[in-house]
């Protein structure tokens, strides 16, 4: 069930980045700090992007112990 958490944030992440997209906006809110828009989708492209490799290596991991 751990595994799955990953696969849900790298979802979740990818829905963000699209919905920027949607939205007319130069800055985004982070943590309390204005980042310019394109740096945020990129925070969270890198978030989605790791959530998605740990989700495949720990889903590899499971098939080859089986």
């Amino acid at each position: 069930m751990k595994k799955y958490v990953n696969l849900v944030f790298g979802i979740v992440g990818i829905l963000i980045i699209i919905n920027t997209f949607r939205i007319d906006i130069a800055s985004k809110d982070f943590f309390g700090y204005q980042l310019n828009i394109w740096v945020y989708r990129a925070i969270w492209g890198f978030i989605s992007f790791i959530s998605f490799l740990q989700f495949y290596y720990k889903h590899k991991d499971g098939i080859n112990q089986k």
